[in-house]
């Protein structure tokens, strides 16, 4: 959903007849194209870590946190906030790691 309203809101943007929102729109694009890389992952990831058949709360809460995270990231990126962006983006890949650790601790456990 964050996607299709991130498009939607550079398509209006860069369809509007006023150049003043270029900067917003600069921000917009480099929030989508950060995101697709980082969701690729976690989708990958998230679904191994499912297929593990974890604890249901910390599923829960783990994919809670990485959309939350993403949500600011993505904030953080129209505003070109670095900080905020870096500790959302390490963050993020602390869950992923998390959830990649939890998976090979299963795979080791069937061997």
């Amino acid at each position: 959903m964050k996607m299709i309203g991130l498009s939607a809101m550079v398509t209006y943007r860069e369809e509007s007849e006023t150049r003043l929102a270029d900067r917003l729109v600069d921000g917009l694009r480099s929030a989508i194209r950060k995101d697709m890389e980082s969701n690729q992952v976690f989708l990958m990831v998230g679904l191994a870590y499912v297929s593990t058949n974890p604890d249901m709360q910390e599923a829960a809460n783990l994919f809670r946190t990485f959309t939350f995270l993403s949500l600011t990231h993505s904030v953080a990126c129209v505003v070109e906030d670095k900080v905020p962006r870096l500790i959302c983006w390490v963050a993020g890949q602390g869950v992923n790691l998390f959830m990649g650790i939890r998976v090979l601790q299963c795979i080791w456990e069937v061997i």
